[in-house]
């Protein structure tokens, strides 16, 4: 699968909790989400009121509900900032939402600074236990433990960003300088994230990643003997995939990924998910009902596939820039092990932790399960074979 490292993954990392609170997916269609250049001073005046008057036990009903309407504002940030996002993808050429873009992730990068610190000092203070009632226990306890980030780091961060929006756009370019172009950019990131890493007291930029990016719960060590095991077994599979690959039709394979439309490839796999179970239908239903997906090909869309979600509509978002083979199939049931997830997925106020490892089962677990029903994407068993080893 395609990956995207943004602004998404790096705010989430400085959060330490996943909370539970579920917001049901609005009925709203993606056309109809509006964006909107925020404009944050009524969130920093917020917080600030909170930092202020947060000392004063007496001020406690008053500061709950500034930090509960300062929240509000974040999640709104959040949704402002994936659909820049998401539009930027579409056409990495459309200046003003390449602005918009960048406008949003810095924006965003500071108001979640400000929001740690004052969250931080709202539950250490006298007001701490109103704030908890007003917000809950699982808010309380993620400012308990969060730290905001040092200027440095910020700064670091926003350059970041700004390279790896840099990065994106010079890949749509036909010039014949690209690949110097992409390589001189690449290497400044290499500098900023190894610098992002010493900033957080690590080595290097892989060793910070695997703790702080990817959230790891087992050690390099312990991969290692997994690996060692599971080649050991592929032997196994491999004699399998020697017997399957006795009558295949890989043509076949090629021609529906080259020529299947996205609108008979969504059918498809649509009737393969309802075979597999029924309840898995009710997310792709909703994802088709209100058009939050973007698979059809388009010279200038970024070439990547993702899902994220529109946090203040509670709505998944499936995105894919085809390489109009069967990998496409693949990539739409992978993405939406994603989007289901996403769908049922408890968030709040766009304050939500990435366990990839865990994602990643959600999506990949779902393509295993998935392979039998390739038949409702070929008529001879042959191609089904062929689909399997693909």
């Amino acid at each position: 699968m395609k990956k995207i490292y943004s602004l998404l993954v790096l705010i989430a990392v400085l959060f330490s909790s996943c909370l539970s609170v579920f917001a049901a997916p609005a009925e709203t269609d993606f056309a109809a989400m509006e964006y909107v250049h925020y404009d944050p001073s009524h969130y920093y005046s917020l917080l600030e009121g909170v930092e202020k008057q947060c000392q004063d036990s007496a001020n406690g009903s008053a500061v709950a509900d500034m930090f509960r309407q300062a929240l509000i504002c974040h999640r709104d940030m959040t949704t402002f900032y994936t659909l820049s996002y998401i539009r930027h993808c579409m056409d990495g050429e459309n200046e003003y939402y390449n602005q918009e873009y960048a406008y949003s992730s810095e924006t965003l990068l500071n108001m979640k600074a400000k929001l740690l610190s004052a969250g931080a000092a709202l539950f250490a203070s006298p007001c701490a236990a109103e704030a908890e009632t007003a917000v809950g226990n699982e808010i309380a306890t993620l400012f308990q433990n969060a730290e905001a980030p040092t200027e440095k780091l910020l700064t670091l961060m926003a350059k970041e960003q700004q390279l790896v929006q840099q990065y994106e756009i010079a890949s749509l370019s036909q010039q014949a300088q690209r690949t110097e172009t992409l390589g001189q950019i690449y290497v400044a990131l290499l500098k900023v994230r190894d610098d992002i890493a010493a900033e957080h007291g690590y080595k290097s930029y892989a060793e910070y990643a695997y703790e702080r990016v990817y959230e790891r719960d087992y050690t390099p060590e312990m991969i290692q003997t997994l690996s060692a095991e599971a080649t050991n077994a592929m032997s196994v599979c491999l004699n399998e995939f020697a017997e399957l690959a006795a009558d295949t039709d890989f043509h076949a394979v090629e021609r529906y990924g080259a020529s299947a439309s996205t609108e008979r490839m969504l059918s498809d796999v649509r009737a393969g998910l309802e075979a597999l179970s029924p309840a898995l239908t009710e997310a792709y239903d909703y994802m088709l009902k209100h058009g939050l997906y973007d698979l059809k090909y388009a010279d200038k869309k970024l070439d990547m596939g993702y899902t994220t979600r529109l946090e203040a509509y509670g709505a998944p978002f499936m995105f894919n820039q085809p390489a109009r083979s069967f990998y496409d199939v693949m990539t739409l049931v992978h993405e939406y092990g994603h989007y289901n997830s996403y769908y049922r997925q408890p968030a709040l106020y766009g304050l939500t932790d990435i366990a990839l490892d865990v994602a990643e089962i959600q999506s990949q677990a779902l393509e295993l399960l998935f392979m039998p029903q390739y038949r409702f994407l070929f008529d001879q068993l042959s191609a089904v074979r062929a689909a399997k080893i693909y």
